[in-house]
């Protein structure tokens, strides 16, 4: 458990340093997802090198960020923890360590895919930002989705991350 949360925060670390109408269906997570992404978004698909005492993993993360670079979507697998693992304990975990302002923590079902969801105002690599952040099981791994902005365009983010998400789906 201690090793996957240190996996988490430092995936979540990682990732930074790494409003059109049109949209575009992407294949995600090796193409067992599908998600809508509006098409000011340009894709790049990423890979961070989790290099610690503990483990030495790649992680694959598809990620998307907009034309002026202010709103950023991630999405990655975290390595095979099996059917039992408790997302909310770690989505927990992880926002406290970084939220300084808590919006919304909870459990939702969207296009069957249960789903624990984190939103919140905080510091990350000494940067404020607006993240949403939510936590699925895809197949035998917990996935994250990360959607990222600065808070000066929270609101609007808020409502089209919703939109977003609300997208996902099995393919």
């Amino acid at each position: 458990m201690r090793l996957l949360i240190i996996t988490l925060m430092l995936v979540i670390i990682g990732l930074t340093s790494c409003s059109s109408d049109q949209s575009n269906t992407r294949l995600i997570l090796n193409k067992q997802m599908e998600i809508i992404i509006p098409a000011e978004f340009q894709y790049s698909k990423k890979v961070f090198n989790e290099n610690s005492m503990f483990t030495n993993i790649d992680h694959h993360i598809d990620y998307f960020l907009n034309q002026d670079s202010s709103k950023e979507i991630s999405f990655i697998k975290l390595p095979d923890t099996g059917n039992d693992i408790d997302f909310k304990m770690i989505a927990d975990i992880s926002m406290k360590a970084m939220a300084t302002k808590i919006i919304f923590k909870g459990e939702k079902t969207i296009n069957d895919i249960p789903m624990y969801i984190t939103e919140f105002v905080g510091y990350e690599e000494g940067k404020e930002k607006y993240m949403k952040i939510i936590y699925f099981l895809s197949g035998e791994n917990v996935t994250m989705g990360i959607f990222s902005s600065s808070p000066d365009k929270q609101e609007a983010w808020a409502k089209q991350s919703s939109d977003i998400i609300k997208t996902l789906k099995n393919k």
